[in-house]
Formats: C-alpha cells, sequence, structure tokens
C-alpha cells in the first residue's frame, strides 16, 4: 500500500544544494552521447531523438545512465529527501503549488498513450523553489534505497538494497486508487530498468567559498 511507503511524517535534513529547473531534455542528452560515446535510449534512431522531441524529457533511461550523465555534466542525481524538498519547499506542500490538485498545473492523469509533453510547459505548477514538472510528465530518478523511513512502521517485500526510489509521477495515473501523485509518493525501480516513463533531474551541490 503506497500511502504507509510515505509514513512517519519526518524531517530529513539535507545541504544546500542547487536542483535542475526540469528534467533533462533529449536535446541535452544527445549532446551527452555524441561528446562521450555513451549508448543513447534504446528507442532513439541513429544516435539520437525522434525528430521534434528535443525538448521533452529523455527517458528509458538507467540510474547508472542518469548518474554518467549528471557526472559529465558537473552535477549529481538528488536523493530523495532533496528531491522532495524541492517539490513541496518548507511548507510541506502536498503538491508542488499547494494543497489541491488540479490538472491544469501539470501534465499528469492522462490516458497513457499521451505521452510527455516538452519540460517546463505548466509555469503554473511551479514548486516554491521554481522548480517544474515536480508532478508528471515523467518519473524521476533518486540515488535513494526503497526502504522504510525512520521509526516506520510498514514493512515491505521490496524494502531493502535492490530497489531504487524514483519520484513525482508520470503523465498517467501511477496509484491503484483514482488520487494523483503526490509529492510525497515513491515508487521502486530496479537500477537497471528503462521505461519510456521515466527520466530524472540533476543537483549540484553549492561550492563552499
Amino acid at each position: 500500500h503506497g500511502f504507509a511507503w510515505e509514513t512517519p511524517r519526518h524531517l530529513p535534513s539535507t545541504g544546500g544544494y542547487f536542483i535542475d529547473k526540469t528534467e533533462v531534455t533529449n536535446q541535452k542528452y544527445a549532446e551527452f552521447v555524441q561528446a562521450t560515446g555513451h549508448a543513447p535510449p534504446p528507442h532513439w534512431k541513429n544516435q539520437t531523438f525522434p525528430k521534434g522531441e528535443g525538448n521533452l524529457p529523455v527517458v528509458n533511461v538507467s540510474l547508472q545512465d542518469a548518474r554518467a550523465y549528471a557526472g559529465w555534466a558537473g552535477k549529481r542525481l538528488p536523493t530523495e529527501a532533496e528531491w522532495e524538498k524541492a517539490a513541496r519547499g518548507v511548507g510541506g506542500n502536498l503538491y508542488p503549488w499547494g494543497d489541491v490538485f488540479d490538472m491544469g498545473f501539470c501534465h499528469h492523469m492522462r490516458e497513457k498513450e499521451t505521452g510527455p509533453i516538452a519540460v517546463g510547459s505548466r509555469k503554473s505548477g511551479a514548486s516554491p523553489y521554481g522548480c517544474l514538472d515536480m508532478i508528471g510528465n515523467v518519473l524521476e530518478w533518486t540515488t535513494s534505497w526503497f526502504q522504510g523511513y525512520e521509526n516506520s512502521k510498514a514493512t515491505n517485500p521490496q524494502y531493502g538494497n535492490e530497489f531504487k526510489v524514483l519520484r513525482g509521477g508520470a503523465w498517467y495515473k501511477l496509484e491503484l486508487a483514482p488520487i494523483p501523485t503526490r509529492c510525497a509518493s515513491r515508487f521502486p525501480a530496479k537500477m537497471d530498468e528503462k521505461k519510456l516513463s521515466i527520466g530524472f533531474r540533476c543537483v549540484k551541490d553549492i561550492e563552499e567559498e
């Protein structure tokens, strides 16, 4: 049961960091593929993304692929806590923009065949820190293991060091119930998993002077 995985409420602390405003795009990922010779996502043809999809989020990338890109770009992937803080702000919003779900603020709860849209298209859904597409569009990798939170009573056969946490939901409904993904929603994925609904955004540590 997904809700149990999100409890108990806790306040992890994070250091200072910068986070990308949007998910990494096909265009940016193509630059990385060209520069490094890294294998492109399996659905690309001739080393490049489908025509006209440069501003769509890159998908079909494993955690290792996302990490390789982040390292090349001088960044890293976020932890689950960093991702959630950037999505919710200090007020602990249910959704990045507030506590009431609004389909106009995100690309979410659409038909499965719809697919993702250009990153940053839904400006009204910005988080308190200005991050876009934190709910919907594509799921996003974090580096955190899918485990129970401190003092959690919930048990799950998937807890442990096999699955990493995905955050943010995709363009379609992911919960069994007909409810939208929230800032607290978390989903497990094996590190080598590649799906057309999984992408990522990067973070960067603030350099100490």
